[in-house]
């Protein structure tokens, strides 16, 4: 099974089993402990699981391979509040709201550059 078939197969289990998706996400750590995905799908399972702890320990491995990705310092946010440290949560929050805003500016921008696009790729009347 390939890197896609098996984290899809294990994001699915994430939500319905995260028991029965943490050896599947363990064995993508195993495998390719150099990809974000797996440390977080593996973060993902520990959370889901009740082991808020572990999940953080995770999430931090994710984050230092891609720290810009804001669903990883969602996961992480929630990690820091089962295990009650408000004042890193706060922080946390902070930068996933920040991340976000980033995106929805760049998704933004994106738009208008497509539409301005669009408008020369009409034919004059």
């Amino acid at each position: 099974m390939e890197f896609q078939e098996k984290a899809g197969k294990c994001y699915q289990l994430v939500y319905n089993s995260p028991k029965e998706a943490l050896p599947l996400a363990r064995e993508l750590v195993e495998l390719w402990p150099e990809r974000g995905i797996p440390w977080f799908l593996l973060a993902m399972s520990l959370g889901y699981s009740g082991n808020p702890k572990e999940s953080l320990e995770a999430i931090n491995k994710a984050l230092e391979i891609d720290p810009s990705d804001p669903l990883k310092w969602e996961v992480k946010a929630l990690a820091l509040g089962d295990l009650g440290r408000e004042d890193e949560l706060r922080e946390v929050v902070a930068k996933v709201k920040e991340l976000r805003e980033r995106e929805a500016k760049a998704e933004a921008e994106q738009q208008g550059t497509t539409e301005s696009t669009g408008i020369f790729q009409k034919k004059k009347s």
